[in-house]
């Protein structure tokens, strides 16, 4: 299986855990705004607090990228 289709198959609560998880990297480990994290991720800082406070879901590029530029899991 590849991971477009795992993601595809991910549900809306863990989508929303993974965001939990994204805010929780940003804030307690890497003590990072959300402006500073954003352009580290390749994405604006609006699109990270809409994803943050749940409004829209984690896209499967945007969670590449995290776990490409901070090696986490």
């Amino acid at each position: 299986m590849n991971s477009n289709s795992t993601f595809n198959k991910l549900n809306n609560t863990q989508l929303i855990n993974i965001a939990k998880r994204i805010t929780y990297l940003r804030t307690t480990i890497l003590h990072m705004t959300q402006r500073d994290f954003a352009a580290s991720i390749s994405i604006g800082q609006a699109y990270l607090s809409l994803i943050e406070t749940g409004k829209k879901f984690v896209s499967k590029s945007v969670i590449d990228n995290v776990l490409l530029n901070y090696n986490v899991n």
